[in-house]
């Protein structure tokens, strides 16, 4: 089955969505917070509405995935089931794999290591208020500059995300010079740098 992730509101729009399989279990304190169970290992997990009891049972969910305290494990906040479009839930087994859909700052990368880091912050406009954080992806990417704006389709093996492709939406965001003393030349007019608006 083919997953479809709802494209980007506004094209540099901060974001770390997608979908992911498995079985919620709530803490013994607190029915928010627990872990999610999947085929392949546990994940700790929370429920975005946090007065909703899911059934305890293997479902595809929609959520946001993030790293805690600077760590490169996932953590995800489910937002709510996957559905078709008559509003019925999607039975796992017609999902081949959890896929998402990172936009933000290229951190870092490793060449050695054939990874990189995507930072991710609020938007401006954004609802649900959060620290920045970044998600760790396995891949190489293609002429990476250290600030470029990019655009990320991962699915997660293990507890990892690997890349699927990427592209570059914006090049580093370059800080204009301070005036000089000295009058401008009256040959050249200044240029405006092109520069990605902050999203919320």
């Amino acid at each position: 089955m083919t997953i479809y992730i709802q494209d980007p509101e506004i094209r540099n729009q901060y974001r770390s969505t997608g979908i992911v399989r498995g079985l919620y279990v709530p803490s013994d304190t607190a029915s928010c917070q627990g872990i999610l169970m999947t085929r392949d290992g546990l994940f700790s997990a929370e429920l975005f509405r946090r007065w909703w009891k899911p059934p305890h049972q293997e479902l595809v969910w929609n959520c946001w995935a993030k790293t805690l305290h600077n760590e490169p494990s996932l953590h995800f906040i489910l937002k709510g089931t996957y559905r078709d479009e008559e509003g019925k839930n999607i039975p796992p087994e017609s999902i081949l794999e959890d896929r998402f859909s990172i936009r933000g700052n290229l951190l870092f990368w490793n060449e050695d290591k054939e990874n990189f880091g995507i930072s991710i912050r609020p938007n401006k406009d954004a609802i649900r208020r959060f620290h920045p954080f970044f998600i760790e992806i396995k891949g190489k990417l293609v002429d990476p500059k250290p600030g470029a704006f990019w655009e990320v389709e991962a699915v997660r093996k293990g507890n990892e995300l690997v890349l699927v492709e990427g592209k570059e939406v914006f090049p580093p965001f370059k800080k204009k010079k301070g005036k000089g003393k000295g009058k401008p030349s009256k040959n050249k007019k200044p240029q405006e740098e092109a520069t990605p608006q902050d999203s919320q």
